[in-house]
C-alpha cells in the first residue's frame, strides 16, 4: 500500500475541494490508530507545554522544565514528529494568529502582538513561508469560508 505520507500526498492530490480532502484524510489516519504506539513522555511533555503556551514557551525553558538537555529534547522531538520543537512551537504560534484572524482581529499587528509575534513584519514573514500565503489573502480566504468553530 505504501507509507502513510504515501497515502496521504495521494489523498490529498486527489481531493477537489477542502471537504473532500478533509474526509479523506479522516479515512486513512482513521485506519492507522490501531498502528500508533504511545508518545513518548518527554515529547507528550514537551507538545503539552508548547500547546499551552500558544508556541511561546522558550525552548531552552522547556528543555530545563522538562529536567532535560535542549540536544536530547530536540533528538527526542524529532525522532517522534519529523520537527524541531522551535519548527513545531512556530506553527502553533502561526495557528493562535489564524484563530484571532478567524475570530475577527482588528488589525494583523494586534494579531502579531496577541500570538506572541515580535512584530508584524515576523507573522508576515511565518505565514507567507508556512502557508504560502500573505496574511492578507489569508485573511480574504478565512472571511469566504464556512468555519465550524472546532478550534485549538
Amino acid at each position: 500500500i505504501g507509507t502513510l505520507t504515501e497515502l496521504l500526498t495521494r489523498a490529498l492530490a486527489d481531493a477537489g475541494d477542502l471537504d473532500a480532502a478533509a474526509e479523506r484524510l479522516d479515512r486513512i489516519l482513521l485506519l492507522e490508530i490501531p498502528r500508533l504506539t504511545a508518545p513518548d513522555p518527554l515529547v507528550r511533555a514537551a507538545v503539552d507545554s508548547l500547546m499551552a503556551s500558544l508556541g511561546e514557551r522558550p525552548i531552552s525553558l522547556l528543555a530545563n522544565d522538562l529536567n532535560t538537555s535542549q540536544r536530547t529534547l530536540l533528538r527526542h522531538f524529532r525522532a517522534a514528529t519529523g520537527l524541531a520543537p522551535k519548527q513545531f512551537a512556530r506553527i502553533r504560534r502561526l495557528i493562535a494568529a489564524a484563530w484571532r484572524a478567524v475570530d475577527g482581529g482588528t488589525s494583523w499587528s494586534q494579531i502579531a502582538a496577541a500570538s506572541g509575534y515580535a512584530d508584524q513584519p515576523h507573522l508576515h514573514h511565518d505565514f507567507v513561508n508556512l502557508t504560502g500565503l500573505k496574511p492578507e489573502a489569508f485573511g480574504a480566504r478565512v472571511r469566504t469560508t464556512e468555519h465550524d468553530q472546532v478550534r485549538r
